[in-house]
């Protein structure tokens, strides 16, 4: 489970009351499925469909200017695997590529991580951006998502002012994607 992460949980981070319902999906959104249907990602109807296969899947609006304002992914235990014991969260999503790592070049922000709870399970949040006040930043949104299956993670980038346009459509998504099987198909 993810609490097996080196030290995941920070002390400083917080528990955030989150109601774990899943709201009913939004009549103008769509959702979209893996190649095995292992995860649906509910989503506003201007959000295309990227890529999608066994465990992952990716979507974004059109490009403005080359720039892509917003992105998200799901990724499925299959794919993501269990987290190793020696590494915090952050470093785990580092050494996967869901996180940038601070190298030459390449500064971050800020990161904010928290607890929550999310329908599909619970989850550990972590926010951070790149490059901050550079006409180059971005910014990242993450969840891992404990599922029956194993972890599961959520990932939201974009540009600034895209993750804040996005922000309520985030809230709605985290808690209407689907890991495994759809709410009462057993």
């Amino acid at each position: 489970m993810l609490a097996g992460c080196g030290s995941a949980v920070p002390a400083s981070a917080t528990p955030q009351p989150t109601t774990a319902i899943r709201p009913p999906s939004p009549d103008e959104w769509m959702t979209l499925t893996t190649e095995k249907g292992d995860i649906q990602l509910v989503v506003p109807s201007d959000i295309e469909l990227v890529n999608a296969t066994p465990g992952s899947i990716m979507a974004q609006p059109p490009l403005r200017d080359g720039v892509i304002p917003f992105e998200v992914m799901a990724v499925g235990p299959s794919e993501l695997g269990p987290p190793p014991a020696e590494k915090s969260m952050p470093q785990w999503m580092e050494q996967l590529g869901f996180l940038p790592p601070a190298a030459d070049g390449v500064t971050l922000g800020p990161t904010i991580e928290r607890e929550t709870t999310l329908p599909a399970g619970r989850a550990f949040e972590i926010t951070t951006s790149v490059q901050p006040g550079t006409p180059d930043e971005g910014r990242a949104v993450l969840y891992l998502i404990e599922t029956e299956a194993g972890p599961a993670l959520l990932r939201f980038v974009g540009t600034p002012a895209g993750i804040e346009q996005r922000t309520p459509d985030m809230e709605l998504i985290s808690r209407l994607v689907v890991f495994g099987e759809e709410p009462g198909t057993n």
